[in-house]
């Protein structure tokens, strides 16, 4: 029986942890391991590196998504 992994992430926007959880999930995949990546969506403005872990079965939750916090 396979090891059950989630890896969750708010945003796959553009930087080093974006690439890291999509190679680890991609990596992972094996008859040992079953491996998922959740990911919100990029702010409007924010490079957006999804495109990266279409092959890696992502599932995106569009409603966790980065919200600005407005003062009073």
């Amino acid at each position: 029986m396979a090891i059950k992994v989630v890896r969750i992430i708010d945003r796959l926007n553009g930087g080093g942890p974006a690439k890291h959880v999509v190679w680890l999930t991609s990596d992972l995949g094996s008859a040992a391991f079953q491996t998922r990546l959740i990911t919100g969506t990029c702010a409007r403005g924010q490079t957006d590196m999804s495109y990266l872990a279409h092959a890696a079965g992502i599932i995106v939750i569009s409603e966790s998504q980065r919200r600005e916090i407005c003062g009073p």
